[in-house]
């Protein structure tokens, strides 16, 4: 991840590039808000299509006044066209926004897509983001199942917290990697809303090769 100053619509703005190991994309995200968003859709179901920074459209008022608007995200899911703005909440709920907003969706249902206001409360749910990123950088890495599971078979349980989880692979010499990477891919599943120490784990499903990440938004 890297900060740089980019130029979008002619304001300089401080921006944050970070690469998608899922989407094989450079997304551009200029608040802290679009780099938890950026993050979250890491995981979930993977999505067909996902873009950060969309093109830049034109859209009018009922005057017929143009204006400019680039979406923070695009997205494509089960067949329904996603446009994405990523907002904090108080700025949302503006009038001249929610008159925008208005104006947007408007436009981009013409064109059979929807567009959607994505706040803090959606991203930002209990300590989801803080968890996320933590588990981020596990992506880039391969998860070697065969030493996942013989380490899970070993213990008398399906479940246990994660403390508890990584207590028990120091005694077996687990590399922590392999746990952290088991989590990001799904295979260990819990409520990552929780605090970190918190988060229970189970791993029923995974030792039936049907793991899948439960983070979605």
């Amino acid at each position: 991840m890297r900060n740089r100053n980019q130029t979008k619509q002619s304001p300089v703005r401080q921006t944050t590039t970070m690469y998608s190991p899922v989407y094989g994309i450079t997304g551009v995200m200029e608040s802290d808000l679009e780099v938890d968003y950026f993050i979250l859709r890491q995981f979930g179901p993977k999505l067909d299509f996902f873009q950060m920074q969309a093109e830049s459209i034109r859209y009018q008022n009922a005057e017929r006044k143009q204006y400019r608007y680039t979406a923070d995200a695009a997205a494509i899911f089960n067949g329904c066209y996603y446009i994405d703005e990523v907002k904090y909440f108080e700025d949302a709920i503006k009038p001249e926004n929610q008159l925008k907003f208005r104006l947007l969706k408007e436009h981009f249902a013409k064109e059979s897509k929807k567009f959607r206001v994505i706040t803090e409360k959606d991203i930002r749910v209990g300590e989801r983001a803080n968890n996320l990123k933590q588990l981020f950088r596990a992506l880039f890495n391969t998860l070697d199942v065969t030493s996942l599971k013989r380490f899970l078979r070993q213990l008398p349980y399906t479940q246990a917290s994660l403390t508890e989880l990584f207590d028990q692979a120091r005694c077996a010499n687990l590399p922590l990697d392999i746990l952290y990477t088991s989590i990001a891919h799904g295979f260990l599943r819990g409520d990552l809303t929780r605090p970190w120490d918190l988060v229970e784990l189970t791993w029923t499903k995974c030792l039936r090769n049907e793991g899948s990440v439960a983070c979605l938004l």
